[in-house]
């Protein structure tokens, strides 16, 4: 399967970069004034900024301390190799984080800035009958390639980039894997922590397995891509 060439060099983020954009998302969030941002997409629980115009930066619910962000560290590139493994073509993806004043880590999943033109939706778009159809028999193969109980796929269109070479896979930052005992090996609670307080423990009880198991049913993820 062609694509999205998975080695490639991320382009770095320097420390002092990243101090300075973590301060304009924070003066964003406490201000409401995000005219020092370039805003590239919203995702369910982050935004999605431009970087110097090369660069996509998401940054990522808080972690608490280096332990949390190191088992979060192990898991996402887990995921990045088994991705990988079953031939699906991730966008080169760097994780970079810095200390907090309340102690924790702030932590960004950084990628190279792609034009918008070769994001699917706008592909399927400007796609006539035949080639959508082409665009969306190619997205099914890789979801039956690569989705297995212990392996799991967010395949929404918005997720995927495509140029003449193939696709590359965008949305990593929630990895999608369990054990050998079907227990998820991403920390809920880090993503949870989104959440009005009161609402986190109904949701981890009573809906969260049901939102996460679609992904890892190939005619799930398939479902959701044509929703």
């Amino acid at each position: 399967m062609t694509g999205v060439d998975a080695s490639a060099a991320v382009p770095e983020l320097s420390d002092d970069d990243l101090a300075t954009l973590d301060a304009q998302i924070d003066h964003a969030l406490a201000t409401g004034d995000q005219s020092a941002l370039e805003v590239l997409g919203y995702g369910e629980i982050s935004a999605v900024v431009a970087w110097k115009d090369r660069l996509a930066c998401k940054r990522l619910p808080p972690f608490v301390d280096a332990v949390q962000l190191a088992a979060y560290r192990g898991c996402l590139f887990d995921y990045l190799a088994t991705l990988a493994e079953r031939g699906v073509p991730v966008v080169p993806t760097a994780l970079k984080s810095r200390p907090r004043a309340d102690g924790g880590l702030a932590a960004y999943c950084v990628q190279p800035r792609l034009p918008a033109s070769r994001l699917r939706p706008q592909r399927l778009a400007a796609a006539s009958p035949d080639q959508a159809a082409a665009l969306f028999g190619g997205l099914v193969d890789i979801v039956l390639s690569c989705v297995t109980p212990p392996i799991g796929l967010d395949a929404q269109l918005a997720n995927w980039v495509h140029d003449g070479a193939g696709f590359g896979y965008l949305d990593v930052t929630t990895p999608l894997l369990r054990d050998a005992g079907g227990h998820d090996r991403l920390d809920a609670d880090l993503f949870l922590a989104s959440l009005p307080w009161l609402l986190r423990g109904v949701v981890k009880k009573l809906l969260l397995r049901g939102i996460l198991d679609k992904y890892y049913q190939p005619r799930g993820v398939v479902l959701d891509a044509l929703g």
